[in-house]
């Protein structure tokens, strides 16, 4: 079996190869159809820490947001509610070391103190969204999420989270991928590993049938005629 896969090593190669292209494309693709808004339902049950959230901060001209919610992307790092009851969550603001001028209630990690969306008061920053574990926001998650469908790991609930978000349309990113992608490369893979066992197995049995008839000759070789 080794000597099989061994074998066809150079197929599965030029294989994986183009299964790699396909699911950069489509890693790319998706980051550019689906950043920011692969989103679950709003609820402040879901905050919690290590969180991917969307803050509004008070003051923050955003020009150009390519996110169904008018926020700044973090992460909940910490809580407290004894001593910051009106925002007990700490919210570490992506890229928040270059954005201090730019936004005083940062403090020098560039992180904040939010509250809910629900229970914000004036010039409270409030979360007001939260992202789904696996996004398109960043290549790394990207990679994750287009891997997961790749594989139809819980594809269709987060395929029915981003069409109640964008629309029917984006139906259309998962049925290429897992049609392309999992139907086609996926089968085209494992039909190679087993053409190359098939084919061992071939030049196996050929080798004994080799054997079995020597070992005839070499028997019949010794007897005369009679015999």
């Amino acid at each position: 079996q080794i000597m099989a896969v061994v074998s066809t090593l150079g197929s599965v190669a030029a294989l994986v190869g183009l299964i790699f292209i396909f699911l950069l494309i489509f890693c790319i693709l998706g980051m550019n159809l689906m950043g920011g808004q692969v989103l679950l339902n709003w609820s402040a049950s879901l905050l919690e820490l290590g969180a991917d959230v969307f803050v509004q901060i008070p003051g923050d001209n955003l020009e150009i947001v390519p996110f169904p919610v008018q926020g700044r992307r973090g992460t909940i790092v910490a809580s407290d509610f004894s001593n910051h009851s009106l925002r007990p969550w700490k919210v570490k603001i992506r890229y928040g070391e270059l954005l201090l001028q730019e936004l005083p209630m940062l403090d020098a990690s560039g992180s904040l103190w939010a509250q809910s969306i629900d229970s914000a008061g004036i010039n409270t920053p409030a979360i007001i969204g939260v992202m789904e574990r696996d996004h398109f926001d960043d290549l790394y998650h990207a990679a994750i999420a287009t891997f997961g469908i790749l594989t139809i790991s819980n594809w269709n609930f987060q395929m029915y989270n981003t069409t109640y978000h964008m629309g029917i349309g984006i139906f259309l990113y998962y049925c290429l991928l897992i049609v392309v992608g999992n139907w086609m490369l996926l089968n085209l893979f494992i039909a190679i590993l087993i053409q190359g066992f098939a084919e061992e197995k071939q030049k196996k049995l050929q080798g004994q049938k080799a054997l079995f008839a020597q070992k005839i000759l070499e028997k019949l070789g010794g007897s005369t005629e009679e015999e």
